[in-house]
């Protein structure tokens, strides 16, 4: 945790567990049409369907393990009214969960391999973004068995992110705009890799 990018790895991996924890995905027990659902509490289950649906099978009839299907179904969906209300009251919740979890990610990853360098405000604009982009095409999330969507979700991610927050020249040096030279130490200080690499500032090489 000593690089600034390793902070996003740490709260990505953070992110993950919660969200993994309180983001679930239910399918409709008539069309089998899924939907994501903000759990009641707690668990690392994360696909919830019904066994018995609208057929005239018993829960007596069902094997052990879809038995255990049907009674999370009931107690996660069913009992908390998830189906009638379609997740309508906390229905943004999961999908801020999944982004913060994205971007988090994104930012760990390219600032640990690719030593790159960000402001605070890159984070707020790649969430605004990516979150535009979720609200929007949520048939990305919604196709959790359809892996080449959920994979493209991926892909606009780490794009929007190399695209407008990461600045190289044709030299491979990292080009940092508008800091002055304090700022620059500071980070310098912190992040003792980038006297690895030329940094241009105000046109000026150090």
């Amino acid at each position: 945790m000593a690089r600034g990018s390793n902070i996003y790895l740490f709260l990505a991996i953070v992110s993950i567990i919660i969200t993994w924890l309180f983001v679930g995905l239910f399918r409709d027990d008539e069309f089998y049409k899924p939907s994501l659902f903000l759990k009641h509490q707690p668990t690392f289950k994360t696909i919830f369907c019904s066994p018995i649906g609208m057929s005239d099978l018993h829960f007596e009839s069902l094997p052990n393990n879809e038995r255990t299907e049907e009674i999370a179904f009931q107690e996660y969906v069913v009992k908390q009214n998830i189906q009638k209300k379609n997740g309508v009251e906390l229905f943004f919740v999961p999908l801020i969960l999944i982004q913060t979890t994205l971007t988090l990610l994104s930012f760990g990853i390219m600032g640990t391999w690719g030593k790159f360098v960000y402001e605070k405000r890159h984070f707020i604009t790649h969430f605004s973004l990516c979150f535009i982009a979720i609200f929007m095409g949520n048939l990305f999330i919604m196709s959790f068995d359809k892996i080449l969507l959920t994979r493209s979700y991926w892909d606009i991610n780490i794009w929007i992110k190399y695209r407008f927050f990461t600045k190289k020249n044709k030299n491979n040096k990292i080009l940092i705009g508008g800091i002055n030279r304090r700022r620059l130490i500071q980070r310098i200080n912190k992040r003792p890799y980038l006297l690895k690499q030329p940094i241009l500032l105000d046109s000026a090489v150090f």
